[in-house]
């Protein structure tokens, strides 16, 4: 490898002393001095040529000098960006070659000779342009200028000749859009009216725009409104979208964590603001028996519902219980408004329920168990039903009715138990904590339907004296449930 690199840095050198000798030589073929072009000029006078159509074939030559000129500069311009390219890649292979160093230190030397040289030669040509198109202008006819239509970026849109002392006659248009309005033609920084102005030298016009960009607005990360702003100028915070209750600031797409004002930031380009920490509308739906609309509310995200609702026409033998939200099957909280809006537009169904159900068909699904040992004696028995008392709904989204416990404020049980004595008692208006001399304890427990009575039977005066009766059959033979 060492080999590869000293052959092709000699073949370098090479080429690159070749280049250094031979450069001023092809630029000499260009060259003229002032004597040069002074001789030149008298010359042509003396050998017939001094009148008008000299002058212009003089000029032509010197265009296409300078045509050659420029062609010449352009290669020069492309040999040295092969040249710092080739030195941007030494620098690399200096970096990571380090047993060839001196090597390639030579050859970035080399390298940096060259390009001093190129760029020498670079300045000389552009040197000699500027000295040709300032020789053409000071032999032009001197009753006539050219006008240069120059675009704002430096481009040359158009030359025209007028006659000096005079408007110009033609014209070049120059079209505007929306993003690009033009204003005119300048000199330096006046405006000139070309109706009006007089031209007596050879001037350059500049065109001049305002320029306007889009300034998009984004709300929960979709892009809802689209303003155009005049560069350099402010852009107005927008009112808010129907479904936005407020912002609390703007950030830019480009740097999400700092705050923008609007009063000072100015649009240089397409700009994108974000809407941070945003506070939505949500509409709250109401729905009657029927499943029609009976109501809706816009509520703000994050606020307690503050209107209450009518109350639903009930069906016939109900009561109106509740408000309940679909998609999560909590309660408004009837009267009070404890419901708190949450991140979507939300629908409420009414809840409504019997004053009073009997349940009659009641099945058991534990007969007996046994839940605890009482240290002085006795046991607890556990015996647990499933009731078909449940909500009441009618919603058409729903499709169903269900009736539920949750609201029932008292049951009575009605029910008979059978001792291990022999002794049958019967409960006709609730479970009572005593009967024929004997105390019947009973804790009961309503979960979902599921009606769990623990129940132990003793009597006596205290501890001392208990006697307990083991229960040999407990039957519930139905169950009233109140709502009011």
């Amino acid at each position: 490898m060492s080999k590869r690199i000293t052959i092709g840095s000699f073949l370098l050198i090479i080429c690159s002393i070749l280049t250094i000798y031979l450069s001023p030589y092809i630029i000499s073929q260009f060259r003229y001095t002032s004597a040069d072009l002074e001789n030149n000029y008298n010359q042509g006078f003396q050998n017939g040529i001094g009148d008008s159509t000299g002058i212009i074939a003089e000029i032509d030559k010197y265009k296409k000098n300078i045509e050659d000129l420029i062609k010449l500069r352009d290669s020069k311009k492309e040999e040295l960006n092969v040249s710092k390219e080739k030195l941007k890649m030494l620098e690399d292979k200096l970096e990571s070659l380090e047993n060839e160093s001196n090597l390639v230190e030579t050859e970035l030397q080399r390298m940096e000779m060259e390009i001093d040289i190129l760029t020498k030669d670079l300045d000389y040509l552009n040197n000699q342009i500027s000295f040709y198109n300032d020789l053409i202008s000071s032999i032009q006819e001197e009753s006539k200028s050219t006008i240069s239509f120059v675009d704002d970026d430096g481009t040359v849109i158009d030359v025209l000749t007028c006659v000096n002392g005079e408007i110009l006659e033609d014209r070049v248009d120059v079209s505007s859009t929306v993003y690009r309005e033009f204003l005119g033609w300048y000199i330096n920084d006046t405006l000139i009216d070309l109706d009006s102005h007089i031209f007596n030298e050879n001037t350059t016009l500049t065109a001049r725009y305002q320029y306007r960009y889009d300034v998009h607005f984004v709300y929960d990360e979709e892009t809802t409104q689209t303003i155009i702003v005049d560069k350099n100028s402010i852009a107005i915070e927008p009112k808010l979208p129907e479904n936005i209750y407020s912002v609390s600031w703007w950030t830019t797409v480009e740097d999400t964590n700092t705050k923008v004002d609007f009063n000072t930031y100015l649009i240089t380009g397409e700009t994108t603001f974000v809407a941070k920490s945003v506070k939505h509308y949500f509409m709250y739906t109401y729905y009657d028996m029927n499943g029609d609309i009976q109501e809706s509310h816009r509520e703000v995200e994050g606020n307690k519902v503050s209107i209450i609702p009518s109350n639903p026409t009930n069906p016939v033998g109900y009561e109106f219980i509740d408000w309940q939200a679909k998609s999560t099957g909590v309660n408004l909280g009837n009267g009070y408004m404890n419901y708190y809006v949450g991140d979507c537009d939300e629908s409420f169904y009414p809840i409504f329920m019997k004053p009073t159900i009997l349940v009659s068909n009641i099945s058991i699904l534990n007969t007996e168990l046994v839940t605890e040992d009482w240290p002085y004696g006795g046991q607890t028995y556990t015996y647990t039903y499933y009731t078909n008392a449940e909500y009441y709904y009618k919603q058409s989204a729903y499709g169903t009715f269900v009736e539920y416990l949750d609201y029932q404020k008292s049951f009575k049980v009605n029910a008979k138990v059978t001792l291990s004595n022999g002794i049958t008692v019967e409960f006709t208006d609730g479970l009572k904590g005593f009967k024929d001399g004997i105390y019947f304890d009973f804790k009961i427990v309503n979960s979902d339907g599921n009606i769990s009575i623990e129940m132990s039977c003793y009597s006596g005066v205290d501890f001392s004296d208990y006697e307990f009766y083991k229960i040999e059959n407990f039957e519930i033979t139905s169950i009233i449930y109140s709502y009011v």
